[in-house]
C-alpha cells in the first residue's frame, strides 16, 4: 500500500543511456520507518525494481565535517580545533588522547550552525609527538577524528 507517484517524465540520462538521475522532492513523512520503492522499465520492457528504507526522526541530528586544529603541528602550546555542523547541536565535545589512549584534554562548547573554533590549550608539559583527536556531537551519532602534533 501507500502513495505512488509516476516520475517517467522527470528522468535524465546522465553520459549514456544506462544511467540516469530522477530528481524530485519526497513528501513530507511523519516520524518512523518508512520503505520508497522504485520500478522502472527501459525502452525493452525490462523492468527493475529498488526498496530503500528510511527512519525519519522528529529531532534534527547534527552532522560533524571539516574538524581539523590548527595550527598543526602545535608549537607554542595554543591553537583552535575547527569544524562545521549542518545544525544547531547542543553541545560538541572534543577529547586528545595519546596514541596509547590515555584521555591529555578535553573541551566541550555549544554547536552552533556553521563555522566553529573551539580554542585549546596544551596541558603544561605535554611531550613532543602525535596525539590522536575526536569530536562527538552530544546525544548523537556523529563523530570526526583527526591527528595533532606536538612540536616545540
Amino acid at each position: 500500500g501507500g502513495d505512488s507517484r509516476d516520475v517517467t517524465g522527470d528522468y535524465h540520462a546522465a553520459g549514456d543511456f544506462r544511467r540516469g538521475e530522477i530528481p524530485f522532492d519526497l513528501p513530507g513523512f511523519e516520524p518512523g520507518r518508512h520503505r520508497i520503492r522504485l520500478e522502472a522499465w527501459d525502452a525493452r520492457n525490462n523492468w527493475a525494481e529498488g526498496v530503500l528504507e528510511v527512519r525519519v526522526s522528529e529531532e534534527v541530528e547534527a552532522e560533524l565535517a571539516d574538524l581539523l586544529f590548527h595550527p598543526n603541528p602545535l608549537a607554542a602550546g595554543r591553537g583552535h580545533f575547527c569544524y562545521t555542523l549542518d545544525a544547531p547541536a547542543g553541545q560538541v565535545r572534543i577529547s586528545v588522547h595519546t596514541l596509547a589512549g590515555r584521555l591529555v584534554g578535553e573541551v566541550t562548547a555549544g554547536g552552533e550552525a556553521g563555522y566553529n573554533a573551539l580554542p585549546w590549550e596544551a596541558p603544561a608539559g605535554l611531550a613532543n609527538g602525535a596525539y590522536l583527536f575526536s569530536a562527538r556531537v552530544e546525544g548523537g551519532a556523529a563523530r570526526q577524528t583527526g591527528v595533532l602534533v606536538v612540536a616545540r
